[in-house]
């Protein structure tokens, strides 16, 4: 069969890529919530900046808006949506639009590198993986950009061009935006296709020199965030302790973690099993000769990948940080791995690469709907809170000693609608566009509580927080009386919906610019010590 009527049907490969998109952008928006860890968390910053000046939702001088600082484009694309929505669909179509744009971003890339649009649908899943599922909107978003970004900066690295370098520097100021992941990953990228051109082609000072700006650019952000982030982290954030983590051999055996996200580990391996096998049909399919465009940007992808074997898992107040650095990794592989774009395909080639979405989405679906459940449940609880108070979100589920603090992020959603302040938010991390000064700061009860929630005291803290509302789940649901016992007198129990408990303070309430205190001497008696005083 001739070359230009093969088996990929490029306009048909398209299509599915963008079918595929939609397929998995969907739910986000069907249902009521996606299952994204921090997202509730991302959309309270976006309605405080959205409701910024109205004291009805947000306190006066609680508050300050901080725009400059890396990783904030999920906000301004979702806040300019809010202007017209209501925060939670902003933000959910924000997410959708990053979903749809991957294999389509990855199908770009395809054409750029003349390999097969097949290889899109490979990278898809990828856009409901790990970063998905913790709710790291700004990978979400990363993920695509650095996709899209690269073949201008490999155009750039051939030929470059002072109007070429001035795009290249918007790339940067765009992943400087994104995430600071994505500002790395396209800093070594730019070196290592800047680094290829220049041993294929000219090496005067002026074509370097030029060729160094995405990178030099990069570095000055980097730089400059450096100097000025530190101060703006809040004692919660510099509590976080530095950690490497796992080793290079679990990281390994982690892949398929990263790539589904926190599902059952048959589910998991069984999903990654068929997308190994596609992607090896792809292998296969593959004819023995290397271009010099695919092997340039295999070699990028390696070097993402090295990052991930090697980045620590905290740093500076920062958690999850080398998983961030495998998508982008496996995507570009992925695609610059791929058979050439006139290779004569099986028509088992295509259609493994169509079950792959589809496989990723029915591991997606179970929590989906444990999310599209929760979170109806919480709204009825969040209609009983009043406006502009303080919350205290407790997670009271068991949960393994982690890096990652046990803060119920769905809880978040409370300040997005009622405004007010939270015990536990964003708004204390440095790269948020809303902060609380330190004046303002309620560290005490953040640093006696982000490891165990047991440590509320309800003698005291209901006299900072006039709300605790405690996340018990299902299998603990039977506890609901206990704790409501425990919480008196203090509290008064408010309702239950689900897995969600809303206790209502009985005493007077301090305001919510009220100075930060030490906890007193003695201490009232916490909540474990009156769990373990009525334990049998």
């Amino acid at each position: 069969m001739p070359a230009q009527h093969s088996n990929h049907r490029p306009r048909l490969a398209e299509w599915v890529a963008w079918g595929a998109g939609v397929l998995l952008a969907a739910p986000v928006v069907a249902l009521r919530y996606p299952p994204m860890g921090d997202l509730p968390l991302h959309e309270s910053l976006v309605s405080l900046v959205r409701h910024f000046g109205d004291p009805h939702l947000v306190p006066p001088g609680v508050y300050a808006l901080s725009f400059g600082p890396p990783n904030q484009l999920f906000h301004v694309l979702a806040c300019l949506l809010s202007l017209a929505l209501p925060t939670d669909l902003a933000c959910k179509l924000v997410v959708a639009a990053a979903i749809v744009a991957t294999p389509v971003c990855a199908l770009r890339l395809a054409r750029h590198l003349e390999t097969t649009p097949w290889a899109a649908l490979l990278v898809a899943p990828l856009a409901l993986g790990f970063a998905f599922r913790w709710g790291l909107v700004g990978n979400v978003l990363a993920l695509p950009l650095v996709l899209a970004s690269l073949p201008p900066l490999d155009r750039f690295a051939r030929a470059p061009t002072p109007a070429r370098a001035a795009a290249s520097v918007g790339i940067v100021l765009l992943a400087y935006a994104a995430h600071e992941s994505a500002l790395l990953a396209l800093a070594l990228a730019a070196l290592l296709l800047g680094g290829a051109a220049s041993r294929a082609g000219a090496r005067d000072a002026r074509t370097t020199a030029l060729r160094l700006v995405p990178a030099a650019t990069a570095a000055g952000l980097a730089a400059f965030y450096a100097a000025w982030g530190e101060h703006l982290k809040a004692p919660s954030i510099l509590a976080v302790p530095n950690a490497y983590g796992a080793g290079p051999a679990v990281r390994l055996l982690d892949v398929p973690g990263v790539f589904f996200g926190p599902v059952d580990s048959e589910i998991r391996y069984a999903a990654f099993a068929l997308y190994a096998v596609a992607f090896a049909a792809f292998l296969l399919a593959r004819r023995k000769e290397s271009r010099g465009m695919q092997v340039r940007f295999l070699v990028v992808g390696a070097a993402w990948g090295v990052l991930y074997l090697i980045m620590p898992l905290a740093f500076g107040g920062s958690t999850l940080l080398y998983q961030r650095f495998l998508p982008p990794a496996l995507a570009v592989l992925f695609v610059a791995g791929a058979p050439r774009a006139d290779a004569a395909l099986r028509p088992l080639v295509p259609l493994l690469a169509t079950t792959v979405p589809l496989s990723a989405l029915l591991v997606a679906l179970p929590a989906f709907g444990a999310a599209d459940r929760d979170f109806r449940d919480l709204d009825a609880i969040i209609a009983q809170v009043a406006p502009c108070s303080a919350v205290a979100q407790l997670d009271l589920t068991p949960r393994a000693p982690s890096h990652v603090a046990p803060v119920p992020g769905a809880a978040a959603r409370v300040l997005a609608v009622r405004g007010g302040r939270l015990l536990f938010s964003f708004t204390d991390a440095p790269t948020s566009p809303v902060t609380v000064p330190t004046a303002h700061q309620w560290n005490e009860p953040v640093l006696r509580m982000v490891r165990d929630p047991t440590e509320f005291r309800p003698g005291y803290d209901f006299r900072r927080f006039r709300y605790a509302l405690v996340r018990l789940g299902s299998e603990y649901a039977a506890l609901a009386p206990i704790i409501a016992t425990v919480m008196a007198p203090e509290g008064n129990f408010v309702a239950q919906s689900g897995d969600w408990l809303l206790f209502e303070s009985a005493l007077p309430v301090d305001p919510l610019d009220a100075p930060d205190a030490p906890l007193p001497v003695p201490a009232p008696e916490s909540l474990r010590a009156r769990l373990s005083n009525r334990a049998p």
